[in-house]
């Protein structure tokens, strides 16, 4: 009698495999599912709330431009025949400057006869011209799909969030389509389920900026290159057409394009029929931008009036890599080159004492683009986290990306011919980085590009766990641990001198605008990075006054009172207790405001106003 045979078990890996691509409908389809429940709660957190409504209550903003920029459209200038750009604080400020030191420049240019022109319509003017008058002042396709939304649905911006979530669960899709077809089903949906848990993907689409649908383009892109890298034929033009929609979207993708192109004739694996299958689907999308401008008489191929004469401001001397600043030599720059790129370029690195000063400015871009925070610009990432409790517990950081897509790379090493596509995408989102600064939505993009080779990365390190290679995990750990250390500490210089001391600025200034509701998630967050801080307690106190949410506001004013040594949060904490009926309380805490201010002051006098007032306040 013959023994039985022993067969090893395949590895947990190749069962996994085996397992998601035998359920592929069901796992897939209870993904997407996941991912649209899990945006319809968070939107259903965010109802009510000051986040969903930034375009409309913050000048400021480029929200608030991108919606009175689609409104504009949708009114029936479909052409945008006239100049149209924001006119934020520091644009004046620099315009203002720039009329204060060089008076005749405006006459110079032809735009006054001379310096006794108005000040405040001349500020407008030289922005025109720096701007390149009707020249679209950012990429023109998201405004535009903004405004046919307005058009069809009316200026409500939960129709816009809506066709965002939508195409963000696509996104997903096309993460985990990368993943599978350039690795395997496991890491396709590992990759998808990583976008899933990194928070600030989902963050974005909840906002009135075309961040969201850079991120879609880069993804689509990678997609389409390598099915045409794999079937050739019509895929090309495909390719061509989404390069140029994506163009007008956000102009660096032409690199993406160029070097797409470039890869694939060096591979021999694109031919120059299919070069012009390209070109003639770019031509095609591109053809209607083209056509606008040349109607209303700017250059026929500049879809961006803004970065001509802005960028030069993220590369002076006193430029930082992380944080937005306009210092004092941006005015003399926009006199010098005009408005134009390169020689505003030139002027701003001329601003360094050598060309290393510039060479380490743009690598400390690339470096902290590489750190977990999620630096704030127009959207705030802890913000939305503080209004919803399903973000907070989205657990993803980008460090975590980093880490999974270096061990994807290295495990897939010498597929590298293979994967190039892959590798171009995270290449292609880092110039913007390097051309303006780190922010958290400039890097959207690259966290979408390593979506796929992290999920690769942990396929990798859970081969090496169930083959007990634990000096291999070791070894990764060690290499990990520097870099995670650094990447989780939080990034402090943004011009305050502590922790929180961004948000309660940024909560003054909304108090200060009357946006109560804002200004509480502010000094909520100061908090939560500074705890007991006896300003934001005061500030976070006042906030909930506003809203008249009393019960609620008086735990707050008794730990400013207990953390500050003026009367001010006393006076308050006095007038809440006296409005809810709490008269005792209310009184002595009044007398502890008077005691603890200088004679004369405000804050004593209103207390003592208070207590004077006949037959008690």
């Amino acid at each position: 009698m013959s023994a039985p045979s022993m067969t090893t078990p395949p590895p947990l890996t190749e069962r996994l495999d085996g397992f998601l691509v035998r359920h592929r409908r069901r796992v897939l389809g209870g993904l997407l599912l996941l991912a649209v429940f899990l945006r319809v709660m968070v939107g259903m957190e965010l109802a009510g709330g000051p986040l969903l409504h930034v375009h409309e209550q913050n000048p400021a903003s480029d929200n608030y431009f991108f919606a009175q920029w689609a409104q504009h459209l949708a009114d029936g200038d479909w052409l945008q025949r006239v100049p149209l750009h924001p006119m934020t604080a520091w644009m004046r400020r620099v315009a203002g400057q720039v009329m204060r030191e060089h008076p005749s420049y405006p006459v110079d240019l032809g735009l006054a006869k001379d310096t006794a022109y108005d000040p405040r319509s001349m500020t407008v003017a030289l922005w025109d011209h720096w701007l390149g008058g009707p020249t679209y002042f950012q990429e023109p396709l998201y405004p535009y799909l903004v405004a046919l939304t307005r058009a069809a649905f009316g200026p409500d911006g939960a129709f816009v969030f809506a066709w965002q979530l939508a195409l963000g669960v696509l996104g997903l899709f096309l993460v985990y389509r990368l993943g599978r077809a350039l690795f395997s089903e496991t890491a396709g949906v590992l990759a998808a389920v990583l976008g899933l848990l990194y928070a600030p993907l989902l963050v974005h689409e909840f906002t009135l900026l075309r961040d969201s649908l850079i991120v879609l383009f880069t993804l689509a892109l990678m997609t389409a290159l390598v099915a045409a890298l794999e079937r050739g034929g019509w895929r090309w033009s495909l390719f061509g057409a989404l390069s140029g929609l994506a163009v007008l979207v956000k102009v660096p993708f032409v690199i993406f394009l160029g070097l797409a192109l470039a890869g694939a004739v060096a591979s021999r694996r694109c031919r120059a029929g299919d070069v012009g299958r390209v070109l003639a689907g770019l031509a095609v999308t591109l053809l209607p931008a083209v056509a606008r401008n040349a109607l209303v008489g700017v250059p026929w191929l500049k879809f961006n009036g803004s970065g001509t004469s802005m960028l030069a401001y993220y590369h002076m001397a006193d430029s930082r890599p992380y944080q937005f600043s306009i210092g004092p030599g941006y005015a003399d720059i926009l006199i010098k080159s005009d408005g134009r790129l390169l020689p505003a370029l030139r002027e701003a690195i001329q601003t360094h004492a050598s060309p290393w000063g510039f060479i380490r400015l743009s690598l400390a871009k690339v470096l902290y683009s590489l750190h977990g925070d999620e630096v704030p610009n127009n959207v705030d990432v802890a913000l939305f986290r503080q209004a919803s409790g399903l973000l907070r517990a989205l657990p993803l950081p980008f460090w975590a990306l980093g880490v999974l897509g270096a061990a994807g790379t290295v495990a897939t090493r010498a597929r590298w011919r293979e994967l190039w596509p892959l590798y171009l995408g995270i290449a292609a989102a880092l110039p913007t980085l390097v051309l303006a600064s780190f922010i958290s939505r400039y890097r959207l993009p690259l966290a979408a590009a390593l979506l796929p080779l992290a999920g690769a990365g942990a396929v990798a390190l859970l081969r090496q766990a169930q083959a007990r290679r634990w000096g291999v995990l070791g070894v990764t750990a060690l290499l990990a641990a520097p870099y995670v250390a650094w990447a989780s500490r939080p990034l402090r210089d943004f011009g305050v001198d502590s922790p929180g001391g961004y948000y309660r600025s940024q909560g003054a200034m909304a108090l200060r605008a009357g946006w109560a509701d804002f200004a509480e998630l502010n000094y909520r967050e100061a908090l939560r990075r500074e705890p007991g801080h006896g300003q934001a307690h005061l500030g976070l106190g006042t906030a909930l006054l506003q809203q008249g949410l009393v019960d609620d506001a008086l735990p707050e004013l008794r730990a400013a009172a207990d953390g500050l040594t003026s009367g001010e949060p006393l006076l308050l904490l006095g007038r809440a207790l006296l409005a809810t009926g709490r008269r005792e309380e209310g009184l002595a805490a009044l007398h502890e405001a008077v005691a603890r201010e200088p004679a004369g002051s405000s804050v004593r006098q209103q207390s003592e106003q208070l207590l004077s007032l006949p037959g008690g306040p």
